[in-house]
């Protein structure tokens, strides 16, 4: 039989591993000091401008000509120009980034880049570039392309962020690339961000309508009424006060007073609406429920009617959260269930 490693085998081998963890740390550091701050690329028109300086290089040097070599001089002193200028744009750039508070699959988001040039001269010809990370989609990026951004002056972007499946998301970096003059090289600072965030299911399916689910739930007894002033719980009307839902604004009596009001019910339970997610489903198939687990969700917050979601295809079905507009409990926010839904996963085998 072998024999179990003592303790003190067990200490040296979680020293052994802080102390690599270090080396490690302290290589990262290493190389992130010796890599340059700015990388430069070479565009369509400089290798052009780069394999004429070598022609006109070679015939000068046969030939003997002076306008050959007049030539050769201005086009290195534009090569040197360029690199010159370029970095004089970028050198004191700050970039400052602001993740949107919510991502949802298949749809436009922005984010903001706040972009800052506190130097004397001005950055012409400047594109900014959002890049991310997301599973097997690979990476992905957007960008915003300025004509000039002044000394001493701000910017606030706006760049749109589509993820194209739900789940975990990672900002990679902001990179400000400037081609200023001649558009000769592509001079690039790089920001790197590594900020995580998580993307909702997707809220857009077609088809999927919460008056319907309500009627199919409830046989088409309250949820048919939901909203009317002619309902059996309605009791008066009342002004409009901050946090009332949309839904309950008598849009007819507001007319006609001049002021908003809205229909004030008696105090009975909230419509619920439940949605059962079957957790043995697999591929396309759950992904749709949860698409349309979503879809209800946003209806709902902006119905002001409780919504609920429940995990099928274990030994007994439970609950996953619970959103109830108005509550006490803190449970009114529906992002708490909407980041449940990003991490479900299949039990599919």
């Amino acid at each position: 039989m072998e024999a179990l490693p003592s303790q003190a085998d067990n200490a040296a081998s979680r020293k052994a591993r802080s102390h690599d963890r270090r080396v490690s740390a302290k290589g990262r550091r290493l190389l992130a000091r010796l890599r340059p701050p700015r990388t430069i690329k070479l565009t369509g028109s400089g290798k052009l401008a780069i394999a004429l300086t070598l022609g006109l290089g070679l015939a000068a040097v046969n030939s003997g000509n002076n306008l050959l070599y007049l030539l050769l001089a201005f086009l290195l002193s534009a090569i040197v120009l360029s690199g010159i200028l370029s970095e004089l744009g970028l050198r004191r750039l700050k970039v400052a980034f602001e993740a949107p508070a919510r991502l949802f699959a298949a749809e436009s988001t922005p984010a903001r880049v706040r972009v800052n040039s506190p130097g004397r001269l001005a950055t012409l010809d400047l594109t900014v570039r959002l890049s991310w990370q997301q599973g097997a989609s690979g990476v992905a990026a957007t960008h915003v392309w300025l004509l000039q951004l002044g000394p001493h002056s701000e910017r606030v972007l706006q760049l749109p962020v589509t993820p194209n499946e739900r789940g975990a998301l990672r900002f990679l970096s902001v990179e400000c690339i400037s081609g200023f003059p001649f558009g000769l090289f592509a001079k690039c600072a790089r920001f790197p961000l590594g900020q995580p965030a998580l993307v909702f299911p997707a809220r857009r399916l077609k088809g999927v309508r919460l008056r319907q689910h309500l009627q199919r739930q409830t046989t088409g007894a309250r949820a048919a009424q939901l909203g009317s002033p002619g309902s059996e719980d309605w009791r008066e009307l009342r002004g409009y006060r901050r946090g009332d839902a949309l839904a309950t604004v008598a849009w007819k009596a507001s007319a006609h007073q001049g002021r908003w009001v809205v229909i004030e019910r008696d105090a009975s339970p909230l419509p619920l609406c439940v949605f059962e997610v079957d957790a043995l489903a697999r591929g396309d198939a759950f992904e749709e429920a949860l698409m349309r687990a979503s879809t209800l969700l946003d209806a709902a917050v902006k119905a002001g009617v409780a919504f609920e979601v429940r995990v099928l295809g274990a030994q007994r079905p439970h609950r996953l959260l619970r959103f109830e507009p108005g509550s006490p409990l803190g449970s009114q926010t529906p992002d708490r269930l909407w980041r449940a839904l990003a991490k479900l996963e299949s039990r599919a085998l």
